[in-house]
């Protein structure tokens, strides 16, 4: 999966520092600039909304599309027809996984690969 990145942090939740981070992979592979953008669709988190993420993606040619408060659910198609379908996918990797490794953890080193298959 040579265009997958992984980050993480403590909490789980999504930070600034992360959402840069991941903008920066998405300008990497995706060729887009000013005059070819890409648009990128999200929830109004804060960590979506800093001043260095919406700076960047004005200078490399990346659309944020915010959806207004409280209205993801209802707006992302996403959720139903590829989401939905991967988390349904993943839920049967990782039982598959305890199933077949009883007493082992699934750790941040398994997920790659028990999650390439959809990819």
């Amino acid at each position: 999966m040579p265009v997958s990145l992984i980050l993480n942090t403590k909490s789980g939740w999504m930070i600034s520092e992360l959402f840069a981070n991941m903008l920066k992979h998405i300008k990497n592979f995706t060729n887009c600039s000013v005059e070819n953008p890409i648009l990128i669709p999200f929830d109004n988190h804060a960590s979506h909304c800093s001043l260095e993420s919406i700076n960047y993606c004005a200078e490399v040619g990346i659309i944020l599309l915010s959806f207004p408060p409280h209205t993801s659910h209802r707006l992302q198609p996403l959720d139903v027809s590829v989401f939905g379908p991967f988390k349904q996918f993943c839920r049967k990797a990782f039982i598959d996984f305890l199933t077949t490794n009883p007493g082992k953890q699934i750790s941040i080193y398994d997920i790659g690969t028990l999650t390439q298959q959809p990819f």
